[in-house]
């Protein structure tokens, strides 16, 4: 397999098949399985991919439907290498043992599992062999996926040392910028973050998600509402379908005062993103302060239920009983 090959091999579970197939002739498959780019997963000001269950579902049942149609095409005894570019379990081992459990994959047995960490390495001797032999596809893609790698495993010193090499090789990508940013406010480096989303600005005035990171984060923090909201509308002109940015929008209104325009804006927002617990808390916030305080209570109820750690939901039961 020639060093590109290693593109998006992230978890490779191995199984290996035990009985006849009339139909199957290979002695190794591999699928690289459509997934979630859950390394850019990140929520609102970032305003990435969002975890919604429903899409989430449907990647699964594509991946399963894949996984099980294309397993009759292995012979006794071959290998089926199943890929992802997910972190994920649930579209990883779950899914191998999901396959396993089934009529279709019964006959198989788990060989082995290799995880995002083990993909590291391997990224590594590409960008070695790409450098060797001078091939900028391997070299480019490589130095792209190394940061992200580190980004999932949590190796902080060494993936803020790849974006670091990234941005002084290619000074001129406003996605390096963009993604170094997204670090930086994981780190707790907010004021960092926003410079370096202000050089994605820069270098494209139209990024979308750039616009509204720095919008949200100046409405957040009660701070340059104007220009917040000139960002923000910018963005909503670029990409006016997306619910993230239009909580945005209704999240500067709000900061600004106008609880009549900042409820309208939230509203369409869930219309976008209905089950997005940010948005029920926004709104809840909103009708707190019109002095609605069984709306607010509902909405809060509603984010209470959405937020999926128990911190989020606490933070909000403290909001419901400060309203009693």
């Amino acid at each position: 397999m020639s060093p590109s090959g290693l593109v998006n091999r992230v978890s490779r579970p191995r199984c290996r098949r035990q009985v006849n197939e009339s139909k199957a002739n290979l002695s190794e498959l591999t699928l690289e399985i459509p997934s979630l780019p859950i390394v850019n997963c990140i929520r609102r000001r970032h305003m990435k991919w969002k975890l919604e269950a429903s899409f989430l579902n449907k990647i699964k049942n594509v991946q399963q439907n894949v996984l099980q149609q294309y397993s009759k095409m292995v012979k006794p005894g071959g290998k089926l290498v199943y890929a992802t570019c997910s972190v994920l379990p649930s579209e990883n081992q779950q899914q191998v043992q999901f396959f396993l459990s089934s009529d279709f994959g019964k006959d198989f047995t788990l060989v082995k599992d290799k995880k995002v960490s083990q993909a590291i390495p391997a990224f590594q001797e590409a960008l070695k062999i790409g450098e060797q032999y001078k091939s900028a596809e391997i070299i480019n893609k490589s130095k792209s996926m190394l940061p992200k790698l580190y980004n999932a495993v949590g190796q902080s010193h060494y993936k803020k040392g790849a974006y670091d090499k990234a941005i002084e090789e290619y000074p001129d990508k406003p996605n390096i910028y963009f993604e170094y940013g997204l670090l930086l406010e994981q780190d707790g480096k907010q004021e960092l973050a926003l410079k370096s989303m202000e050089k994605v600005l820069e270098l494209d005035a139209d990024h979308a998600e750039a616009l509204n990171y720095i919008g949200y984060t100046w409405a957040d923090n009660n701070i340059n509402l104007e220009h917040a909201l000139q960002f923000i509308q910018k963005a909503m002109e670029l990409k006016p379908d997306n619910g993230y940015i239009q909580d945005s929008l209704g999240w500067v209104y709000f900061r600004m005062g106008d609880l009549a325009r900042a409820r309208l804006e939230i509203m369409k927002a869930l219309e976008l993103e209905p089950t997005d617990p940010h948005i029920y808390d926004h709104l809840g916030d909103i009708y707190r302060e019109q002095g609605n305080t069984q709306k607010a209570k509902e909405a809060y109820r509603k984010a209470e239920e959405l937020y999926p750690s128990q911190g989020e939901k606490k933070r909000i039961e403290d909001k419901i009983n400060a309203l009693q």
